[in-house]
């Protein structure tokens, strides 16, 4: 486990990161030219190709991390990936692939609309069963956030609270996001390093219990760091 792994595996996290929005975008447009058919799987529909990137896009975002959890799990234990990683993906990619089994369902004539009082054609009939199951189990995953992401590892009582609207700020800050993306893309090897980095150093922890450091002729080297230390950037 070295440079390159690390390397490959944000690459993959992070091309989702990219995609999605991208898709977004794209479906957007292709709303606005009547050319999207959500649900649809006819080839003049736009639907069923942003559907297939954004599964493949995931698909692969969910095996590098996998790939990344594997590798440091020891490392990562105190803060408890696993369940918040489930949490997350859970809600995020599952919702995701029931909407396109619905779909499939509703195109092969599992799924109908029979009553003939109704205005509601098949596509509405799906679209209505994948509302009503989200509704019923986002439930379900606000009880397994509330365990994956206890307030209790959020609160640290030497430092008083943030504030409401400082708390708003951060959540809504994509500068981190930016920030890795352009460090992957660049190549370089100390914005790789320091996008792992980050979030180890949080809680005590860096890449193979270290922490990075730029020498002058621009190598990157590691020093190990005590449990539950942080060095701040730039030192």
């Amino acid at each position: 486990m070295g440079q390159e792994f690390f390397e490959q595996t944000q690459r993959g996290v992070l091309a989702y990161v990219i995609t999605r929005p991208l898709m977004a975008a794209l479906s957007v447009l292709a709303n606005m030219a009547n050319v999207y058919c959500e649900g649809s799987f006819h080839s003049g529909c736009v639907w069923p190709y942003v559907a297939l990137v954004n599964s493949a896009s995931q698909m692969w975002a969910l095996y590098c991390l996998v790939l990344l959890y594997e590798a440091t799990k020891k490392e990562l234990e105190k803060i408890r990936p696993l369940p918040k990683f489930i949490a997350i993906k859970s809600v995020v990619l599952l919702t995701f692939w029931q909407s396109l089994a619905i779909a499939l369902a509703a195109k092969v004539g599992l799924i109908r609309s029979k009553d003939p009082w109704s205005t509601y054609d098949t596509d509405d009939v799906a679209e209505g069963l994948q509302n009503f199951l989200i509704c019923i189990e986002m439930f379900f995953a606000a009880l397994g956030h509330a365990h994956a992401f206890p307030p209790r590892d959020y609160m640290d009582p030497s430092r008083p609270p943030a504030g409401l609207m400082n708390n708003v700020k951060v959540m809504f800050d994509v500068g981190d996001v930016m920030s890795d993306v352009s460090g992957l893309v660049s190549g370089t090897r100390d914005g790789i390093f320091d996008m792992v980095n980050r979030p180890l150093n949080a809680v005590g922890l860096g890449v193979g219990a270290g922490s990075s450091r730029r020498r002058d002729d621009g190598d990157v080297t590691y020093e190990p760091l005590e449990a539950g230390t942080s060095r701040a950037p730039g030192r």
